[in-house]
């Protein structure tokens, strides 16, 4: 059985945090990730909440299921930290009263990763200032943001400015496992590194470094997640259709097999991903469709901000990714 944390634990493993409007999967302040190059990193773990041990002490399955949560997320997070980052001097492992202190003192030799919810943007949800006009102006309607719902994330800032977010990670779409922890703290250390060794301060210059390495996915097998493929691609890989949509070696793979791709960071696979772009549409989730190279975390093909009913991968996100390295 794969080892996945319990959903319906979720909301007890994150709480609400403010969002710092910054381009998703890159960071801009190089100030921030020098400090954090600098600083010990501190990695807070998860703690059983007190109000849902209460509320499940008479549910004695679902408490240790619960229970096995928490120490399974810090198992898999101390792993992927153990294992990938290599960014920081010296990295300790805190609770959240130490995260807590340190940001209080405001000590400026620690930075800090944790869990965090942000919110969500809610985009075009037809505000008006005007409460007697039927329909806002275009200007209204563009410009106007509100928040609603909210993505799960990892997300580094400074004890000696707490509140001011430097790099975030969003929670794959598939959940809390090794292999999506693992690409989490890939993926923070490569914006910071990027940031500060190639200048990748934007999505532009993001997307212009991933068209670099988009011929790599020529040389890989494209790792097929099942619980990412819609029902379209399910019928078309049955009908032995994919040559019409993608024109490399690829895999349907389980999640148990795609974890072991990941943490092992075999360098003869990528693999399909999906993040949530901490943004809503009509009421629809807004996801970036991706292909990651499993040697380092990178992308090798982005598909950004496409609202998905179903929120999976469909054979025009293989094509327009094999049209790219064609």
């Amino acid at each position: 059985m794969r080892k996945c944390l319990v959903l319906f634990v979720m909301s007890s493993l994150f709480y609400i945090t403010p969002l710092v409007a910054q381009p998703s999967f890159t960071t801009s302040d190089k100030a921030g990730a020098k400090a954090i190059k600098e600083s010990i990193l501190a990695v807070v773990l998860k703690e059983k909440d007190e109000k849902t041990l209460k509320k499940l002490s008479k549910k004695p399955e679902e408490l240790r299921d619960y229970e096995a949560s928490i120490e399974m997320f810090n198992a898999f997070m101390k792993q992927a930290v153990q294992k990938e980052w290599d960014f920081s001097r010296e990295v300790q492992f805190v609770s959240s009263d130490e995260a807590k202190k340190l940001k209080e003192e405001k000590n400026g030799k620690y930075a800090i990763m944790e869990t965090v919810i942000e919110r969500n943007y809610k985009m075009n949800d037809f505000y008006s200032n005007n409460p007697k006009s039927r329909f806002n102006s275009p200007q209204a309607w563009a410009y106007h943001l509100s928040r609603e719902g909210g993505s799960p994330a990892l997300e580094i800032t400074h004890a000696a400015s707490p509140k001011k977010e430097i790099v975030r990670s969003y929670l794959p779409y598939l959940g809390v496992a090794l292999g999506s922890l693992t690409f989490m703290v890939q993926n923070l250390e490569n914006q910071l590194s990027d940031c500060l060794d190639k200048n990748i301060t934007s999505l532009s210059a993001l997307k212009e470094d991933i068209e670099k390495r988009e011929s790599k996915l020529k040389t890989k097998k494209l790792m097929l997640l099942e619980p990412l493929i819609s029902n379209g691609l399910q019928k078309t890989i049955q009908g032995r259709e994919m040559a019409k949509y993608y024109s490399y070696s690829y895999e349907v793979v389980s999640e148990e097999k795609a974890d072991a791709i990941i943490t092992e960071k075999k360098a003869d696979y990528a693999y399909i991903w999906i993040i949530p772009a901490g943004a809503e549409f009509q009421g629809i989730p807004i996801y970036n469709y991706f292909i990651i190279d499993a040697a380092d975390g990178r992308p090798l093909f982005m598909m950004g901000r496409n609202k998905s009913p179903d929120g999976k991968f469909h054979q025009a996100h293989l094509s327009n990714a094999s049209k790219k390295t064609d």
